[in-house]
């Protein structure tokens, strides 16, 4: 019996075809995206990001001598994310969600100072806790997050970015959280009074990097004071 010879491009081409098919079929039969609804910030994470109508952050130095000037002609932008709570479908990184339509708002202010970089980004938008066993399409476990991320030097230096991520809103679901979202809420308490150099600010919350403060921020202000890599403090003087 003579067997029939394949060629190894008409071998793989085969292949090809099949694996076409085969992701097709699994296309079919992962069901399409659903829109559960739409989701707005809470009233008290909002004010993490107050740059509304401020498009000038200046911050002065210890010593009172230099200026950092920070620029951003948009300030605050609004804008819209997904909020996933349900992958009904995953299957050779084909998928399909549930989600809600959430309200998302980012400021990105840059040193008009090229030579020393400095630069403080801002990202506020709803998440789900995912590590929640509570959470579920029809009740989920949302939280509001901010994320500030300051670039105290040069950005390629590693040592010269911080980046924190804060629950500004529980959304009233704290009882529900995960562990480790419950520890990250621990590691933020609020501090009734801190004097940076000689300027003292109530109510704040202070982000820690390798045991060193690296910058202070609070709700309605942002960021109101960081240090540099060169252990230089940086107090915010105006915002207009």
């Amino acid at each position: 019996m003579i067997r029939p010879f394949l060629h190894p491009i008409s071998l793989g081409f085969s292949c090809l075809v099949f694996i076409l098919l085969t992701s097709c079929n699994s296309k079919e039969d992962c069901p399409p995206n659903q829109l559960l609804g739409r989701l707005s910030l809470s009233q008290e994470s909002k004010p993490f990001l107050p740059f509304e109508n401020i498009h000038y952050l200046v911050y002065i130095d210890s010593a009172a001598i230099d200026t950092a000037f920070l620029i951003n002609p948009k300030a605050l932008v609004f804008d819209s994310s997904w909020t996933v709570v349900e992958n009904i479908c995953v299957e050779d990184e084909v998928r399909a969600d549930r989600y809600y339509l959430s309200e998302h708002r980012t400021a990105d202010y840059l040193d008009s100072d090229t030579a020393r970089k400095f630069r403080i980004i801002g990202n506020l938008n709803i998440n789900e806790d995912f590590l929640s066993k509570n959470s579920t399409p029809a009740n989920p476990v949302l939280y509001d997050e901010l994320k500030l991320t300051v670039h105290r030097t040069n950005p390629s230096i590693s040592s010269g970015v911080a980046t924190t991520e804060f629950v500004a809103s529980d959304r009233g679901n704290a009882a529900n959280f995960s562990d480790s979202l419950k520890a990250r809420v621990q590691r933020f308490a609020l501090l009734p009074q801190v004097k940076i150099q000689d300027s003292v600010y109530q109510d704040v919350y202070e982000f820690k990097y390798r045991d060193t403060a690296v910058f202070y921020f609070k709700s309605g202000k942002g960021v109101v004071a960081f240090r540099d890599i060169n252990s230089k403090w940086w107090n915010l003087h105006k915002a207009f």
